[in-house]
């Protein structure tokens, strides 16, 4: 029974700590990007998308920033990836060749410029003019009388 209560006992030891030994090499062989979004006079933009690639990977991951303007994408393998944000009304940026290696956090803060509109409305005139004769002219039915005294 005493050997019993040991060998369990060792067990679970070390059961506990195989797993916890493969959680924080799981951990640390993955990296993280993260950083913050703002506008060109640094306020921060709420609800931008990011999106985060690495073909070579086949990584291809959305997000969107907090209401501080922060975004965090965990869980990255070593690669080198490229991050485009998006957001309405400004024009999107793109950095491409952010290097991660193993257990590495690389910061990568975006201020986005105000997107320019340069759209031409051409407006052409189609379709055949209508031309329509004006009615024949006839005297009136009725002449006005000279000299008429109305009382």
């Amino acid at each position: 029974m005493f050997v019993k209560s040991h060998f369990r006992n060792f067990t679970l030891a070390s059961s506990a700590s195989i797993f916890i030994f493969a959680s924080f090499a799981i951990s640390q062989s993955t990296s993280a990007i993260q950083g913050t979004v703002s506008d060109a006079t640094g306020r921060a933009i709420a609800s931008a998308t990011v999106t985060v690639r690495d073909p070579a990977h086949g990584v291809d991951r959305k997000l969107a920033t907090d209401s501080a303007g922060i975004y965090y994408v965990p869980a990255l393998q070593v690669g080198t990836y490229s991050v485009e944000v998006r957001a309405p009304g400004m024009a999107p940026t793109e950095a491409k060749g952010i290097v991660l290696d193993v257990g590495m956090t690389v910061k990568q803060d975006f201020a986005l410029n105000v997107a320019s509109s340069s759209q031409v409305v051409e407006v052409q005139a189609s379709g055949a003019l209508v031309d329509t004769p004006a009615p024949p002219r006839s005297p009136p039915s009725w002449t006005p009388v000279k000299c008429r005294r109305f009382l």
